[in-house]
């Protein structure tokens, strides 16, 4: 074991050294690259992580900054991180230029101006996210058959569910919706699952909006229960003692598997049996229809495709009620946007997101990856990228390029960067792209010194002063 001390000139020129390194390399090239023989890649940042080099700087310094500052770009705004990359291999050998001809802290305020600038012309120039702006951004990052796919999958999401996207092993690409919601378990739903996870497929399902004060108000139901041994799941406001102290007791025989899900009354759980008649399919049963509890036992309980309930929540799913969930969120947003008292917010942003537990999912076929093999890296980046476009809108690259002042060589790199942009541009993507990539430069141009412990088996651990 050594301990090498680098000093900040020596810093400096590897710090150059690596970045000519990547620069020539395949790691910012948008085209695909091949890693061991099998792993096809185009994201900049997967490049990185995957490419291999025999300086120990560059492997336990060098790489591990710049990776930092991409990924944590990354997890703030989907699409972010190569952005953030290419800026800093773009923008490193000014930065140690500027910074080694006026000092540290004259680069330092500089950046903070730079950002200011550009933040200033992001937002100035920005937009909300319209059609033939999805349709530019979808044209500029996937490719033809990976457009289809997701504009079907688009398409079925309706804007309503999450797109996962995920490897299969068939032969064909196929796009299914797989309804559900999630609602938050009553306190005393351990009395009845006994800390277990409760989970079966074909549950007989009832909602009743009120409380089941007798045995005898679903004796039938209980029988059916026993004789059958199927799962059943009863939605009410409440039971009462007698009910409770009779199924429990059944259910710790193993005589029945049958749950009773009490949600309550108050304004957390007002309108929530509607809900869950809606995503269930069930008519409600309610006294103020005239319904009796006893009759409907007989004949209102339907078939959910499963449902299933622990400590915290409640997952139901069930097929062909697709749009009727649709419908239902459509009407809380309007109602929601209609309402005058801002307190009923938090009210129906709880119901719409339990109500949007669901999700698209693409299952990517083996003749689909046999022709692109980074078809799965390519749609789920631009996911990635969808709910910071939704939010937060696109910048248009052309306009905001006219309100850049170019006093600086640093400006002119920025401006020549901007310019192998789409000129339709995630907003959020670019601001936290740049953000995070002067953060980088900023730690790089910072250094002073830097201890580089090197041991017999090659594992290299790094300080920095």
């Amino acid at each position: 074991m050594f301990i090498e001390k680098i000093g900040e000139r020596n810093f400096e020129s590897l710090v150059l050294k690596n970045t000519r390194y990547v620069n020539n390399s395949a790691i910012r090239s948008k085209d695909l690259t091949i890693f061991k023989s099998k792993i096809v890649l185009r994201s900049s940042i997967q490049k990185l992580i995957f490419s291999k080099n025999d300086d120990y700087f560059y492997n336990s310094v060098f790489k591990p900054l710049v990776l930092d500052a991409s990924i944590r770009s990354e997890s703030a705004s989907g699409g972010s991180g190569d952005i953030c990359l290419d800026f800093i291999f773009s923008l490193v050998e000014e930065s140690l230029r500027i910074k080694n001809s006026y000092g540290h802290i004259h680069f330092k305020n500089l950046l903070e101006e730079k950002m200011n600038m550009i933040k200033s012309a992001i937002l100035s120039n920005t937009k909300k996210l319209e059609k033939t702006d999805l349709d530019k951004i979808l044209k500029n990052k996937l490719s033809n058959k990976n457009r289809k796919i997701l504009k079907e999958a688009l398409s079925l999401s309706g804007g309503t569910y999450t797109i996962i996207v995920e490897k299969s092993q068939k032969r064909e690409t196929s796009i299914s919706l797989q309804a559900g919601s999630c609602f938050s378990s009553p306190s005393d739903i351990n009395d009845y699952i006994f800390g277990n996870q409760w989970l079966y497929n074909k549950v007989n399902c009832l909602v009743v909006d009120g409380i089941i004060e007798s045995v005898s108000e679903i004796h039938h139901l209980l029988e059916k229960a026993a004789e059958t041994s199927l799962p059943f799941v009863i939605f009410c406001r409440s039971i009462s003692d007698e009910v409770s102290h009779t199924i429990k007791v059944n259910l710790k025989r193993g005589t029945i598997n049958l749950i009773p899900v009490c949600v309550g009354l108050d304004e957390n759980t007002l309108n929530i049996l509607n809900d869950i008649s809606i995503v269930t399919g069930c008519e409600i049963v309610s006294s103020t229809k005239g319904d009796l509890i006893s009759s409907a036992v007989k004949n209102r309980v339907d078939i959910v495709d499963s449902i299933s309930i622990n400590e915290k929540t409640i997952s139901i799913h069930s097929s062909g009620n697709e749009n009727k969930i649709k419908n239902q969120i459509r009407y809380l947003r309007k109602k929601k946007e209609n309402i005058d008292k801002r307190e009923y917010d938090n009210l129906f942003d709880k119901r719409i997101k339990a109500l949007m537990q669901g999700k698209v999912k693409i299952s990517a076929g083996t003749s689909l990856l046999s022709k692109d093999p980074a078809a799965i890296e390519e749609i789920d980046s631009f996911l990635r990228n969808l709910k910071s476009l939704i939010s937060f809108g696109v910048v248009n690259i052309s306009n905001m390029k006219k309100s850049l002042k170019i006093s600086d060589n640093f400006d002119k790199i920025i401006i020549e960067y901007l310019c192998s942009l789409p000129n339709v541009t995630s907003s959020l993507g670019l601001l936290v792209g740049i953000k995070y990539s002067f953060s980088c430069l900023g730690m790089l141009s910072s250094v002073g010194n830097c201890l580089i412990e090197e041991r017999k088996n090659n594992n290299v651990n790094k300080k920095r002063y």
